[in-house]
């Protein structure tokens, strides 16, 4: 397994990035947003570029019911909730959403872990935490987000075992609401803890670099981090998302 310093010693091709579009979940968290909003973000979705279509559109838990009628049935629905962007939620409050989300149409939840918690080393709590709301869940997919960009390597490596542990679909690293977003050390560390999952249990975990993620070369090299950790297995939308709909922006841009 190469190095994170030989992954970004590797030469980019400029004609790739196509392939990206199809691991995006096109994102709208803004403070303002609004249905009409919304209807942009779907309709941006819809048209897709050059024929791809971006993996899902991810937007706040609230009046979404409008959404799966208009949306291709290719794109997944994920929502941010149950203790999104902050961590600190109460359990409670947190499976009377989860409880909602199952009986919706939605098809995966982002959550987000509460550092605090890690902080403080309170790691069963976690774990019981998340396991609560992926049981919660039903069929819908967890997304659980470590805040990577907050966190040292060897907390962020905690953060993934435990959040694996809980139950995660996947691990993401931001909510895009703090000053640090997804880097590449964080993100390799991420998936050596699902690579050795995967060979103790033959589970794929997926992974979401999310947070500040906008030009293409950036997108690439967190690509070339996955593939060479993980191997091509995880180069799809059902193990690999990002969160960038800057990068989504900047894709469209230079293929239309």
């Amino acid at each position: 397994m190469k190095s994170l310093e030989n992954i970004l010693k590797t030469e980019i091709n400029k004609q790739d990035g196509l392939q990206l579009v199809e691991l995006i979940d096109l994102t709208s968290l803004n403070l303002f947003d609004n249905r009409e909003d919304i209807l942009r973000l779907i309709d941006k979705a819809n048209n897709g570029i050059k024929g791809n279509l971006p993996a899902a559109i991810c937007v706040y838990h609230y009046d979404i019911d409008f959404i799966r009628p208009i949306l291709n049935p290719n794109i997944k629905l994920v929502v941010v909730g149950c203790n999104f962007p902050h961590g600190h939620q109460d359990i409670k409050l947190q499976l009377l959403e989860a409880a909602q989300i199952k009986s919706s149409s939605i098809d995966e939840l982002d959550i987000v872990m509460n550092l605090g918690d890690l902080k403080s080393k309170k790691y069963a709590k976690i774990i019981s935490e998340i396991n609560s709301v992926k049981n919660a869940l039903g069929n819908i997919k967890l997304k659980v987000i470590l805040e990577t960009g907050d966190l040292n390597l060897d907390e962020v490596k905690i953060a993934a075992e435990l959040a694996i542990s809980g139950g995660a679909d996947f691990i993401k690293t931001s909510t895009g609401k703090t000053q640090n977003g997804a880097n590449y050390e964080a993100v390799y560390a991420m998936c050596q803890v699902i690579n050795l999952h995967f060979i103790k249990t033959g589970i794929r975990i997926g992974i979401k670099p999310s947070g500040g993620i906008r030009t293409i070369k950036d997108a690439l090299y967190y690509y070339e981090i996955v593939q060479e950790v993980l191997g091509e297995a995880w180069l799809n939308n059902r193990h690999f998302r990002f969160g960038a709909s800057g990068l989504f922006d900047n894709l469209y841009k230079k293929f239309n």
